[in-house]
């Protein structure tokens, strides 16, 4: 599966939507970015980039299931192994938690019924 490439209007327009989800929050934090999304966004030596590597504190405001539930969406990935793919790609040391697993199980049946109209 090849991931969409982010431009510098597409990572300032997540950046733009975590920000204001975090605000509504009244979540107070920091995003480090680095690798591709800063070449992009800091140094202009590129286009675009196909990820976002980034460190963000606290983490837990980040990490919740709105946003993976986007991201299965977004990316159109329908089955466990899909996910787990992603994962192991860009987490190769860090499998999937078995409450992550549930986590991803319930997001991907209730989008599922949303595709087949349920």
């Amino acid at each position: 599966m090849t991931e969409p490439l982010l431009d510098g209007v597409a990572l300032h327009r997540a950046f733009s939507l975590v920000a204001e989800r975090l605000q509504r929050k009244g979540v107070v934090g920091e995003i480090h970015i680095f690798g591709g999304a800063a070449m992009v966004l800091v140094f202009r030596s590129r286009l675009a980039t196909r990820d976002v590597d980034a460190v963000f504190t606290p983490d837990g405001a980040v990490r919740d299931a709105d946003d993976i539930r986007v991201l299965i969406v977004h990316l159109n990935m329908l089955s466990l192994s899909e996910i787990r793919a992603v994962v192991r790609r860009y987490f190769p040391d860090e499998p999937l938690s078995a409450r992550s697993l549930e986590l991803v199980s319930d997001i991907l049946r209730e989008v599922r019924g949303v595709v087949d109209g349920r």
